[in-house]
């Protein structure tokens, strides 16, 4: 372990190193209709407990002392479910559930969120806190403390260069593409290879966006500064900050689900419940 670590991991035990965790539950989820049709997203089951309460069991009480859950008309419903469950699992952290009024800013509850946060007093979240959607789950031990690890090697590596760091996505290879894919040679784009819905972007340059970032308090106050009201913080955000030069980086992991369709909720159900003979 390198002597960064060690401090890092000194501080974490003595309580002096903590995190908050912002996880939206908007969205009214289209592709999982009719799951969705009386519940949002973050509700649907997975091997008995809802998809946030499983995010929530993989936040770390070490590492994170807050969590603030991002809610539009589905907050009693999010707000029940997850008191529930917090009396069966040892939940340290704090948990604040945020009304955001989606007529305002419709499907940028985060970057409406983000904006307002700045205004609210530097003790109400940490820097750099995790966004975490609440569609996306990673489907393997974490280890945050490495994940933080990294982010302050790279922040001081920056610093060096007198830049500061805006954002660290959390990325990954494994990602089933939803459609065939075929690679040509460059002279006569005669095919070279073929490959029907790779589970897998090895063979390609590019990671899969886990929808997973510790993001700096600077990069809020930049993009406060720089964009529109209600742009969407993957689509125009981390878009228009690396055409600024920003410094943002990546983790990557392994393997995770990104519950956009019924076929993904499915495949996960069978990996949970491969044992019972009717999956």
């Amino acid at each position: 372990m390198s002597d960064s670590a060690k401090e890092l991991t000194e501080k974490i035990l003595k309580g002096e190193r903590k995190y908050s965790a912002v996880i939206p539950t908007g969205g009214k989820g289209g592709g999982m209709y009719p799951l969705t049709a009386g519940m949002p997203k973050a509700l649907l089951p997975l091997d008995k407990l809802p998809l946030i309460v499983h995010i929530l069991k993989y936040l770390d009480n070490s590492i994170f002392d807050k969590v603030i859950i991002l809610c539009n008309d589905w907050k009693p419903m999010i707000e029940s479910y997850v008191d529930s469950f917090k009396k069966s699992f040892d939940f340290k952290f704090e948990i604040i559930y945020r009304y955001l009024d989606e007529k305002r800013q419709p499907g940028n509850m985060v970057s409406e969120f983000l904006s307002e946060l700045i205004n609210e007093g530097a003790e109400i979240i940490s820097d750099p806190f995790l966004l975490h959607y609440s569609d996306v789950l990673i489907n393997h031990r974490i280890d945050w403390e490495a994940i933080i690890e990294q982010y302050d090697f790279e922040k001081k590596q920056f610093e060096k260069k007198h830049k500061k760091i805006s954002a660290m996505l959390l990325a990954s290879k494994s990602f089933e593409y939803p459609v065939g894919l075929i690679k040509t040679k460059s002279l006569n784009k005669t095919i070279d290879k073929f490959e029907q819905k790779p589970k897998s972007l090895i063979f390609t340059e590019y990671y899969a966006n886990c929808a997973i970032s510790f993001i700096s308090k600077f990069f809020i106050q930049n993009h406060i500064k720089w964009e529109k009201p209600g742009l969407d913080i993957f689509d125009e955000w981390f878009k228009n900050a690396l055409e600024r030069k920003e410094c943002i980086t990546a983790y990557e992991i392994k393997s995770w689900y990104h519950f956009q369709h019924l076929g993904t909720w499915l495949d996960a159900q069978r990996e949970h419940y491969s044992h019972l003979d009717f999956f």
